[in-house]
């Protein structure tokens, strides 16, 4: 049966393309699939066309903004970046942690206070918009539970999740 629907649903495409356009009920169907491969191509190249790709010379696992310009990324080595004009330019900010981790988990709360959790325990603080990072845990490389996300609803209370369950 589906091979029978798929040689008439083909013969009658291909009965489109016959030199007989004297039918001018083939050339309607013609202007029709024309216009609406003109739509197709319209609208994905308007879907697609706002993303502009961006390099930041390393990983990241997280991003968040706060408003159309301002937002912060984290990533692979305790790699902290903030924008300031909307990701045109990224400014690196030091995590303070021991060593190098994944920084996986970012919440921010407002354009002063937020939180990073990320491997082996690792969660650090802002209370100024990322000048300096406040380490709240870190634990040694290798050891601990490794966060995975964070959320917090104000500078006090949140949570934060990884291998071994959630922590508020």
């Amino acid at each position: 049966y589906a091979v029978t629907r798929k040689c008439a649903l083909l013969n009658s495409i291909a009965s489109l393309f016959r030199n007989d356009f004297n039918d001018v009920s083939k050339i309607n169907i013609m202007r029709k699939i024309l216009y609406i491969l003109i739509i197709v191509t319209l609208f994905h190249n308007s879907a697609f066309g706002q993303w502009v790709l961006q390099y930041t010379g390393t990983t990241i696992y997280d991003i968040k903004f706060i408003n159309q310009t301002t937002g912060w990324a984290c990533g692979v080595n305790s790699v902290i970046l903030k924008t300031t004009n909307a990701g045109v330019n990224w400014i690196p900010q030091q995590s303070n942690l021991t060593a190098g981790r994944n920084l996986i988990g970012l919440s921010m709360i407002d354009s002063n206070v937020g939180f990073i959790a990320g491997w082996f325990e690792a969660v650090i603080k802002t209370t100024n918009g990322g000048t300096n990072w406040i380490v709240l845990s870190d634990g040694p490389i290798g050891q601990g539970n490794s966060w995975n996300s964070s959320c917090f609803i104000n500078s006090q209370t949140g949570w934060i999740c990884g291998f071994l369950g959630v922590v508020k």
